[in-house]
């Protein structure tokens, strides 16, 4: 509000002049009309509202009217750029309490907003409000200015006729606001409750625009957001009983609610300050379903919304919420600041609550697309990089790439990291850490089959994954190759089936990959079962072993990778 008596000076401009002042008047009202009476001819007006600073001793100057210029009037030296804001689709005063005026309301005026801690329903509404509004000079003039430039190239004149037109738009509408509260026409809750008032207002044609001025004047005395939040929310308990007055009243209340928990400097107090933005995001998904536990320190108000959005009863602060969540994924600050580990961790149990949550409000698209876009960051050479890191070997860096996928949303970042993929299993690093003797050859084994199947379980695209697989395999065949793997196990064993039942328990095991490794020793156990008589032998003894015997067998030629039928089958027809 003014901090000291104000006055409003009128300046004129001839055509080839320079300005004058022309008048001082105390009334708003008298200042603008008797400039606009002075306009005209070439004849350029402003009219300048004067706040008396008494602690500097001087005045503060703003205009708040300007006439018969056909020049650009800011002397701005930014004045050409303008940050992408949509025009505000006005044409009329009552065109700026629309949802999507209020929303570009939001955010040009966002930093002035957070700070004065009100949102622009009460700015709208309350003529205190607009009053430090129009005293703060330069924020009024960015805002229009930078309207006025997205509407001139959209093509909707010239950046001085749109600065013009705006500044009578908003001035029309500040004068609303100041002639009601001049006439006491704007009610408060002193007087009447929620309940009366509201009923007091059913079927007057402001009704909307008095009880959210009732609301405005009644949230000025709030200290915290939190405390804004649970005296709107109390209202719904007084709400009247008809039902066309009922709906309207808690659309109002509905509003008020959502243009809060729409700001991040609000939902920060609101939520207090937690340790990481996964934590924030975390209690904000709970409170989008309603699902918020009690304690964290959360103040009445949040709690009070919490029930109230079980219920869906406020689809307008539903959506806001669902807003501030995507808007908080699609930034670029991490889930999980302490490490790159913890990120990942953070951000696949985050993706699962909230596909839980997703509705109407919240559509699963949306959510997929700020997926995508945040862990699309983690494939950035740079952050691979931290995530590859703690590797000690090329084994495990391949191992946590392939973990990566895990953590992937989208066909394109999938496609990406399989590029990635294909180039790190044929470089030279890994080729020659497998074929090195400086690790056991068994460990080297189960690393290459652990590799190979945590690649055909991923998602990663079928071309990479088949190379990867493949790979994989031409590395344990060398490696069983290099070292007569087969063949000395062959050797140790005595007999035909004792060198099948080996061959078996080894291509069961962790130490052979899919493909022409493991199919080498299931060829060669294979060749030695169906050897005549061996088969037989080893099933002979009496009904119990024999059925026994047959048992594991079965079993064994199963997680060998071999079906049981091919081989006992043939063995009863023996």
């Amino acid at each position: 509000m003014a901090t000291g008596k104000i006055h409003y000076e009128i300046h004129i401009k001839p055509a080839k002049g320079k300005w004058k002042m022309a008048g001082v008047m105390q009334s708003r009202d008298a200042a603008i009309r008797h400039a606009r009476e002075l306009s005209g001819g070439g004849v350029a007006v402003q009219v300048t509202k004067e706040t008396h600073q008494p602690n500097e001793g001087n005045y503060l100057s703003v205009c708040i009217f300007r006439e018969g210029m056909t020049n650009n009037w800011s002397r701005d030296p930014n004045a050409g750029k303008v940050d992408l804001v949509e025009a505000l689709p006005c044409f009329q005063p009552g065109d700026l309490y629309s949802f999507e005026s209020r929303q570009t309301i939001a955010r040009l005026l966002r930093d002035s907003l957070a700070r004065w801690r009100i949102t622009p329903l009460e700015l709208l509404h309350h003529p205190g409000h607009l009053e430090r509004l129009e005293s703060t000079g330069t924020v009024l003039q960015a805002a229009v200015q930078k309207v006025a430039i997205a509407q001139s190239q959209a093509g909707e004149g010239s950046v001085a006729e749109r600065v013009k037109t705006l500044h009578k738009l908003i001035s029309d509408a500040m004068k609303i606001v100041f002639v009601d509260h001049g006439k006491n026409k704007l009610p408060t809750f002193d007087e009447n409750d929620f309940t009366a008032l509201t009923e007091k207002l059913d079927g007057h044609p402001r009704s909307e625009y008095l009880l959210n001025a009732a609301i405005a004047h009644e949230l000025e005395q709030c200290e915290s957001w939190d405390r804004k939040l649970s005296t709107v929310l109390q209202w719904i308990t007084e709400l009247p009983a008809n039902e066309t007055t009922k709906r309207q009243a808690l659309t109002s209340i509905d509003g008020f609610v959502a243009e809060i928990m729409s700001a991040s400097s609000a939902v920060k107090d609101i939520l207090g300050q937690q340790e990481s933005l996964g934590d924030a995001i975390t209690l904000l998904v709970r409170l989008f379903s309603g699902q918020l536990a009690d304690g964290n320190n959360l103040g009445a108000g949040v709690l009070a919304l919490n029930r109230y959005l079980a219920t869906d009863r406020l689809p307008q602060s539903k959506m806001a919420i669902a807003g501030r969540i995507l808007t908080e994924l699609e930034s670029n600050q991490r889930l999980a600041p302490n490490s790159i580990e913890d990120e990942l961790v953070v951000t696949k149990k985050i993706g699962a609550q909230i596909t839980l949550a997703s509705n109407n409000f919240l559509p699963q698209e949306q959510v997929l697309d700020a997926f995508r876009e945040r862990t699309k960051r983690f494939l950035v050479p740079e952050t691979l990089e931290q995530i590859l890191a703690g590797a000690e070997n090329p084994a495990q860096r391949v191992g946590k790439l392939i973990m990566l996928s895990e953590h992937l949303v989208g066909n394109a970042n999938r496609r990406q990291l399989a590029k990635i993929l294909t180039g790190m299993v044929t470089e030279h690093a890994l080729n020659s850490y497998f074929t090195s003797d400086a690790t056991p050859v068994s460990e080297r084994l189960r690393q290459l089959t652990a590799l190979q199947e945590k690649v055909l379980q991923s998602e990663i695209d079928g071309a990479a994954k088949r190379e990867a697989t493949e790979r994989f395999d031409y590395l344990c065949t060398s490696i069983m190759t290099s070292h007569d793997l087969l063949e000395k196990m062959i050797r140790s064993q005595p007999n035909a089936h004792d060198k099948a039942l080996a061959l078996l328990k080894l291509a069961a095991s962790d130490m052979l990959t899919r493909g022409k490794a493991r199919e080498t020793a299931q060829r060669q156990a294979l060749s030695y079962l169906r050897e005549p008589g061996v088969l037989t032998e080893y099933l002979g003894g009496n009904g119990n072993q024999a059925e026994g015997r047959k048992k594991e067998l079965s079993i064994l030629l199963q997680q060998a990778g071999i079906d049981p039928h091919t081989v006992l089958g043939q063995s009863v027809a023996a």
